[in-house]
């Protein structure tokens, strides 16, 4: 969580959003209604910029509107606009004045830029709880067996008496059976998928490799053969949101043959 900024908005709803990296065209958001329980995260994508920093946000009551504001390393501003913290609109580039970000400095056991409100008692004692719960977790998390003559001095012998039921015996099917599959490195792309295709939703990104390697995006692992045939990435009319990318073909006369070949590495 790097800059984080909160705000109290709709319905006193907590909104929190922060940047992720220095390269990824994309923010997180977090809302919560007592500081404590927060809602699972969201990443919206963004398509301006060079990437997104120090990103702020603030709600319009009047409209029931959020704005969001955030700056690149180019020390360009951009903004785009929600009601529901999950759909945005298109980002548009404005000005420096645009960006107000309103942060204080606090110096507590380290100096640090943060945002300052005024909160119920109610929320308070709820925060509290909440620290004094955790630290109590974190004290059992640190328990070894150095401890165990004070945690277990009270302890006594237990006597325990165990009944076994064979008659009662439940038989275990032998067309039980277990696996266990974790996708890393794309290792289901030709092999689990059925189609046995390598970057089947044209989602392939730089990002996905840290800019490292600037082959790996959208047309990544295809190849189009063919007289005067061509094949593009568009994302202007996509399906659906979740899949933005996709394939489109212009082949002048049917008459002449193509083929698309898929790369499998």
């Amino acid at each position: 969580m790097i800059t984080p900024f909160l705000i109290q908005g709709k319905d006193g709803l907590w909104v929190c959003i922060w940047s992720l990296n220095d390269h990824t065209l994309q923010f997180a958001t977090s809302s919560s209604k007592d500081l404590v329980s927060w809602s699972p995260q969201n990443y919206p994508y963004v398509k301006q910029g060079k990437n997104v920093l120090r990103p702020i946000i603030k709600y319009d009551g009047n409209l029931d509107e959020y704005t969001v504001t955030y700056a690149d390393a180019n020390e360009k501003y951009f903004q785009t606009k929600t009601k529901d913290l999950n759909h945005y609109s298109p980002v548009k580039e404005v000005p420096a004045s645009a960006y107000r970000n309103g942060s204080t400095l606090a110096n507590l056991s380290n100096a640090g830029n943060g945002q300052m409100h005024r909160l119920p008692w109610k929320v308070i004692l709820g925060l509290k709880k909440a620290y004094e719960l955790k630290d109590y977790k974190n004290k059992q998390d640190r328990e070894t067996t150095k401890d165990d003559a004070q945690r277990f001095a009270g302890l006594k012998n237990v006597e325990a008496k165990i009944t076994f039921q064979p008659n009662k015996a439940k038989a275990i099917s032998n067309m039980l059976t277990g696996v266990f599959f974790e996708d890393l490195n794309y290792a289901a792309d030709g092999g689990l998928y059925a189609e046995l295709i390598q970057n089947r939703d044209f989602e392939y990104h730089p990002r996905d490799k840290e800019y490292n390697d600037q082959n790996w995006n959208s047309s990544y692992a295809w190849i189009l053969k063919g007289d005067r045939a061509t094949m593009k990435i568009d994302s202007i009319s996509p399906i659906h949101p979740n899949n933005p990318h996709y394939a489109v073909l212009d082949i002048p006369s049917p008459e002449h043959p193509f083929l698309i070949v898929v790369l499998m590495e």
